[in-house]
Order: C-alpha cells, then sequence, then structure tokens
C-alpha cells in the first residue's frame, strides 16, 4: 500500500492578479492583555466575537460591557479551534462589583462538549457587567476560544405557528424569539429563515429555561442545509447539559458557522426524543449574524485539476507572479470524493515548506458525503466538525494554521497536495481550488529610522544570553529532516547573508531558556507614533511546551510588554499514508512583523527576542533579521522638498551641480523584496540630504571569493525619499540566480558622498 504521484493536464497559467475585494469572514477582535481582573477587563460589544488564547498557569480573561435592566444576556465560548491542553472552557457572567455571580456554565454549549453557553440570563440594573473565561483546570492551555456576546433589549417576539416545514419557516434574520415544543411529537420542528451573504458568521443561542423556574426540556438546535446538493444536511448539537455549582443546572445550547454562498439558510428548534416537550417546554432563541468583510485580495487559481486516484498524491502547482507581503492566507476547495475521510490536503510554501489543511476530515463510510465546497479561512467560526462540508468556510483543523504565512513573501510557485491515504477502491475528482492572498497593509506614509540593524556586518549592537544559550549571527544551514520530529531547513537570512538564529545550523537546546536583547535605543524627541518591525522566521513545538516571545521594555527591564507571543501547535504536518513517510515539517517562513510602540515615546528601550524550551522535542527554532524602529517622516522647514513618493524613471538630462560644501548622503536604503526572479525585479528606495544624481552600481558574489562589478545605473534623486526599480537586467546581461549587494552613493559638485550598502539575492 504506497502513494503514486499522478500528473495531471495543466490549465491556463495564471498571469498579474488585481486586487478586488473579497467576501470573507470578518476577524474577531483581540482580547487587550492584561485583563486577568475586573478592574483591567478589555471591552466587548453585543454582536461581537473575541479571540484570546488561554495561556499560563492560572490565566483568567475578563470582559466588560453595558446592559440595562430587563435585557437578556445570550453568550458562549467555542472552544473547538483549540490546540492547546484544553478544550475544557468555563464562562461566569458578574455583576458590576466584578465579584457577584449572576450565571455560571461549565459545559452547556457543544462544537466540542466542553465549551461553555448562558443563554438568556436576566440583569438585574443598569450598569457594567463583566465575563470571565477560564479552564476548568489550572495551568491548562486554550489557543484559542472565541467568546460570541448579545444583549437582547425588549420581549422576544413569539414564534408564528406553524412553522414546522421550510416553506411556513418563521423569519428571524438578525433576532430574538420564544416558542414552545408543544405538542410533544415528531413533526414538532420550529423553522426560522434568515438571509446571509457569502463570508457571513451567525452564532446562535438557544435558552431552554427563559423563566428560571428549574422547568426545562432537552432540546436540540440545528442551521442548514449544508452538505451535498442531492442529500442537504441540518448541522445539529445537542448537550444535555451538567450539574454546575454555584448554580443548579440552565441548560442551553450554542453553535457558529460561517456560510461559504449567499441564500437563505434555517435555524431549526425540536428535541432529540419525538416524546419530549408540552405547554412548558419553552425556549428563547436568539440568533446574531456578523456580517463578512471584503478585503481587497487576489486569487490564484491551481493550475491542475482532474481525477484524484485511489492511494495516490496529486500536486496541483499555483503560480503567484505578484510581489506582495501576505496580510492573509485562504485556501477554496472543489471536490468530491467517494470517501473523504480518506484525503489529507496541505499547501506547500515557495520556501519549501508544507502546511497540513486538514486530515480525514468528513464523511468516514461509503455512501456518506461526497462533495466539498470549503473555504478554510483562519477567522471562520469553527473547523471541520460535520461530514457536511459545503457550502461553508471552515478554520483549518487545530493542529495547522495557514496564519503562519501572514507576513511572508507571497511570490513563487506554490503547490495544492492532495493524498488519498487508503487503498479501498475509492476515487475523487479534484474540480478547483485557488489560493486567495490578501495582502499585508503596508505604512501609509515614508518613515524615518530611529534605529535600524540588517545584520550584514555584524550584531549591530545586540547581546544574547541564558541557560543552553545558542543564539549565533549569519547565514543558516539548517537541514530538513522526514523523522517523527520533523526539522524545517533553512538555509537564508530574511534579507541578505546575516541574520540570527537559535543555532545556524541545528536545532534549538532542550531545556533552554535564551535572549537575544538590542542595544539600548532612545526614543528622546521622537515626535508621532513610533513603530517597531522585524522579520521572523520559525519552526517550534507546541505553545503549551516551548514558548516564543518578542517584547519592548525600558532600559532597566521595567516595564515589559509582548509584541508577539507564540500560541500554536507543534509546526508539524502528520500527512499520508504511514506506509511511505508521513512526517513533514512546517514553519512560519521568513515574514514581516510590526507594532505600535508609541506609549514609550520618550524612553530609552530595549527589544528582547526570546525563546524557551523543556525537555523534549526540539525544533528549528527562532530566526531574526532586519529590526527597525520608526516613525512617521516629518516634512521639513517650509521651501524643502516634500517627499517624492512616486516611482522615478531612470532620466538622462543636464542639470547643475551643486555647490555646497557637504557631501549628499544616501540613508534608508532598502530592496523590497530582498529575494526575486530576475524577470520581476524589485523596489529600491532611500533617502538623500538633497537634490543629487546618484550612482547605484551592481556587484556579484563570485562563490568562494569577494564581490565583482556587473554594472550601474545613474538615477537623479530630489531631495528625501526616492524610488527606482531594479531590473534583472543590468546594462543589457540578465543576471543570473546568485547573490549580489547594491552600492549607492550620491555626486554632487564633483564629490562622492558616502556609499550605502543593501544585499539581494535573484532565485531561480
Amino acid at each position: 500500500m504506497g502513494l503514486g504521484l499522478v500528473v495531471l493536464a495543466p490549465t491556463a497559467r495564471a498571469s498579474a492578479v488585481q486586487p478586488a475585494p473579497t467576501p470573507l469572514p470578518a476577524p474577531p477582535r483581540a482580547e487587550s492583555e492584561p485583563n486577568d481582573t475586573p478592574a483591567t477587563a478589555s471591552s466587548i460589544a453585543s454582536g461581537e466575537r473575541v479571540r484570546a488564547p488561554l495561556f499560563g498557569a492560572g490565566d483568567v480573561d475578563y470582559y466588560r460591557f453595558s446592559a440595562r435592566a430587563g435585557n437578556h444576556v445570550f453568550a458562549a465560548v467555542l472552544t473547538s479551534g483549540s490546540s492547546g491542553s484544553s478544550t475544557d472552557a468555563q464562562l461566569t457572567l458578574l455583576g458590576p462589583d466584578g465579584s457577584t455571580v449572576i450565571e455560571f456554565d461549565d459545559g452547556d454549549g457543544t462544537e466540542t462538549d466542553l465549551a461553555p453557553s448562558i443563554a438568556g440570563a436576566a440583569i438585574p440594573s443598569d450598569g457594567t457587567y463583566y465575563l470571565r473565561v477560564n479552564d476548568s483546570a489550572t495551568g491548562a492551555v486554550e489557543m484559542p476560544y472565541d467568546l460570541y456576546l448579545q444583549v437582547r433589549a425588549g420581549a422576544p417576539e413569539a414564534e408564528f405557528e406553524p412553522n414546522n416545514t421550510l416553506e411556513s419557516a418563521d423569519l428571524i434574520e438578525d433576532g430574538y424569539v420564544a416558542g414552545t415544543r408543544n405538542p410533544p411529537e415528531a413533526s414538532e420542528v420550529d423553522w426560522y429563515s434568515m438571509h446571509l451573504q457569502a463570508g457571513d458568521t451567525v452564532f446562535l443561542s438557544l435558552d431552554l429555561d427563559p423563566e428560571r423556574d428549574g422547568s426545562y426540556y432537552d432540546g436540540r438546535l440545528g442551521i442548514g442545509p449544508a452538505g451535498d446538493q442531492s442529500e442537504p444536511k441540518i448541522l445539529v448539537v445537542n448537550d444535555p447539559g451538567e450539574a454546575e455549582t454555584p448554580n443548579p443546572t440552565i441548560p442551553s445550547e450554542a453553535l457558529a458557522m460561517t456560510v461559504g454562498e449567499a441564500g437563505t439558510y434555517y435555524a431549526f428548534v425540536d428535541a432529540p426524543s419525538p416524546t419530549t416537550g408540552g405547554p412548558t417546554a419553552n425556549y428563547r432563541l436568539s440568533t446574531t449574524i456578523i456580517p463578512a468583510a471584503e478585503p481587497s485580495c487576489r486569487s490564484y487559481p491551481a493550475e491542475l485539476t482532474g481525477s484524484i486516484f485511489d492511494g495516490g498524491l496529486i500536486t496541483s502547482p499555483i503560480t503567484v507572479g505578484d510581489s506582495f507581503r501576505i496580510g492573509r492566507a485562504v485556501l477554496r476547495l472543489d471536490l468530491r470524493h467517494g470517501l473523504m475521510s480518506d484525503l489529507d490536503v496541505s499547501l506547500q510554501t515557495p520556501e519549501g515548506g508544507e502546511l497540513g489543511v486538514f486530515t480525514d476530515i468528513g464523511a468516514a463510510t461509503l455512501g456518506g458525503q461526497e462533495q466539498m465546497d470549503a473555504t478554510f479561512d483562519p477567522y471562520a467560526a469553527i473547523p471541520p466538525l460535520y461530514v457536511a462540508l459545503r457550502p461553508l468556510m471552515l478554520q483549518p483543523e487545530p493542529q495547522y494554521r495557514l496564519d503562519w504565512l501572514e507576513g511572508m513573501e507571497a511570490r513563487g510557485e506554490w503547490h495544492l497536495a492532495i493524498r488519498d491515504d487508503e487503498l479501498n477502491g475509492t476515487a475523487g475528482d479534484l474540480e478547483g481550488a485557488k489560493l486567495i492572498l490578501c495582502e499585508q497593509e503596508e505604512p501609509k506614509e515614508a518613515e524615518d529610522d530611529v534605529f535600524a540593524a540588517d545584520f550584514e556586518d555584524g550584531a549591530d549592537g545586540f547581546t544574547h544570553a541564558g541557560t543552553h544559550d545558542e543564539w549565533e549571527l549569519g547565514l543558516p544551514a539548517t537541514a530538513a529532516t522526514a523523522t517523527p520530529e520533523a526539522v524545517a531547513g533553512l538555509h537564508a537570512c530574511g534579507g541578505g547573508f546575516g541574520c540570527f538564529k537559535t543555532d545556524l545550523d541545528g536545532t534549538y537546546e532542550s531545556s533552554s531558556t535564551q535572549d537575544l536583547v538590542s542595544p539600548p535605543i532612545s526614543l528622546a524627541g521622537v515626535q508621532g507614533p513610533i513603530y517597531v518591525s522585524w522579520e521572523q522566521w520559525l519552526q517550534i513545538e507546541s505553545a503549551a511546551f516551548d514558548h516564543v516571545a518578542v517584547s519592548v521594555e525600558e532600559e532597566g527591564g521595567g516595564s515589559r510588554r509582548a509584541l508577539f507571543t507564540w500560541t500554536g501547535p507543534t509546526m508539524l504536518s502528520v500527512l499520508g499514508n504511514p506506509v511511505t513517510n508521513p512526517y513533514h515539517p512546517a514553519a512560519a517562513g521568513w515574514g514581516l512583523h510590526r507594532a505600535d510602540i508609541s506609549s514609550y515615546a520618550g524612553r530609552t528601550i530595549r527589544l528582547r527576542f526570546h525563546l524557551d524550551s523543556d525537555e523534549i522535542v526540539d525544533l528549528a527554532g527562532l530566526a531574526i533579521d532586519d529590526v527597525r524602529v520608526s516613525h512617521p517622516h516629518l516634512p521639513g522647514p517650509p521651501g524643502e522638498p516634500e517627499e517624492n513618493e512616486e516611482e522615478e524613471e531612470e532620466e538622462e538630462e543636464e542639470f547643475e551641480f551643486e555647490t555646497r560644501r557637504r557631501p549628499v548622503r544616501i540613508s534608508k536604503l532598502a530592496i523590497r523584496p530582498r529575494r526575486f526572479q530576475a524577470r520581476a525585479g524589485a523596489t529600491v528606495s532611500y533617502m538623500v540630504s538633497r537634490a543629487a544624481k546618484t550612482m547605484l552600481v551592481v556587484l556579484w558574489r563570485r562563490p568562494g571569493a569577494g564581490f565583482t562589478r556587473v554594472g550601474s545605473f545613474s538615477h537623479f534623486a530630489p531631495a528625501g525619499k526616492t524610488r527606482v526599480h531594479l531590473s534583472g537586467r543590468i546594462q543589457g546581461r540578465q543576471l543570473k540566480p546568485g547573490r549580489y549587494r547594491l552600492e549607492a552613493f550620491a555626486l554632487s559638485s564633483g564629490r562622492r558622498g558616502p556609499k550605502a550598502l543593501k544585499p539581494f539575492e535573484i532565485i531561480p
């Protein structure tokens, strides 16, 4: 039993793609740490979703919201996306004093049977109220959970009978309704309709004891249709509730779903037993619709479609010809298979990593659901939990993450890999797939550096220390492995040939605690917003065991604040039939990270890059490059030219050399991207102290030798910032793949100014 490689007929290759508004799930809000007390609670509004981790021993998260007397609270914590050690969250509704318990739940929700739900809790008086989220076990880690909140005012609308068929469904939309399961018989199903747009997320919350008198029934909650066009399904949740303290059981149900196409959808309420119900079987149903966002994204189709053979492997190229940083990565799949749970799907990056998307989901028996039309997006409501897989938007499975691609360069040859991992007589067809990439937001205006370190000429003042400290400076040479603890290979820096990594040619050490720390950086007199950015590459074990954090602190070590915290699963993809090697290393490839540190204005700071590990499972680790602290450029005094943000064409025109004494200086030389194909070229940007002719010289690094001049070109640059295109052809010759250096200097009054240097690389 093995895997065969199947080559499919290619479709046309795509050229450059223009960005367009794309309906996708709205990103949830983030918590604001620290929020472990009512006094520091994060805010949450009615109709919102918040995503956050429970991370660290005894972590507790508080959220505050405003409510009026007589309002009813519908809230739930969904934990099905957690890759941590637990999905057993607890939810408490607290009064304005932050300690009085109004209602508590330890598992009445579903979409993991330990997810808590509070539905219909009454607010006694006007004020600020709190939701507390914690895990039932001290030290457990949830990465992440989603908290939903809806505060309903006024009385719910009454159901309008008969509504026991789709045709007679009551319209509910984003609303609040009261009903009764009476008479208790199989046909007593209450249907409610709502119109949703592609990318909308709907949160349903069912209160099964609205009077809070202990008279309740075991109700079910569902949404649909979903699944094969020939056999649509209703996705159902049913949890009997638990005997919780300090409050008695107040049963409820909760579910959330993100839909993949516009249309009419239906919520339903019934009971698992046809005889359950009666005149006191009352309920209240709240439906909350979180509208889709429409970010500007580019879509790149898979180039190969065709049969998925029994026990086979197909890889379909996805060519991305545009150069930009990824802000969001989404994968859409349209396929059929006779036994859906046979399939493992992954995405292979241009850097050579392999990110799993899912393994063995959907129908596990012949004759079950055979269609998938699903969009896998990190911000969807849930991962695959049901056998129905169309038309939905889903998170990847919890052990896999597409958000590891954020900040990476998009350009390159990607591959979609589909493995049928059992020889059992079933097969399928890939009917279509596309990679959807949204561009990372870039600064809207030019920025001046307060501090910059590219590590090309040394450590730039950075120091490192710790237990089993292995931070090293140079060019990484980490070999990939295919063992159960598969190590991701790394042979490049974020730019150039110098960067820091926790062991340049191996893995980080067990039981280590190691810090890379910047020199003191003065922010005295710096005006406007202040940002820190850095290039980062990462492969590490689950954050339940090993930890990575990037932080800013005052020079003496005080006022430390996290800028990045690792909260993901072990970066490893287990794919395909185990007869062949199933272990594939995953990594968050070189990506640009950016954070606002304006609150440190006027102080002297340090940046800290930290890794610590437990006693087993050591992976490739953390690499850091191109650290920068900057702020928006301020225009000069009246009469000085403003920055020129437009790209300049190369010019050959007459001009007069200035007669000032000081040579013209070039600063902030940058090449974006630093690794590019010759046919694509790159953008060079730099600042000049005043208008001057600039020379840009390209040098090739000969293997085992120094640099050899390839050619040069000139440009007339106005004062301030300028941009020029660096072509892959210099003086009529195309640059071969290899390592290069760009030297830039200005000429004024016959004098040559100091050189600015920046390495770059031409890739095949």
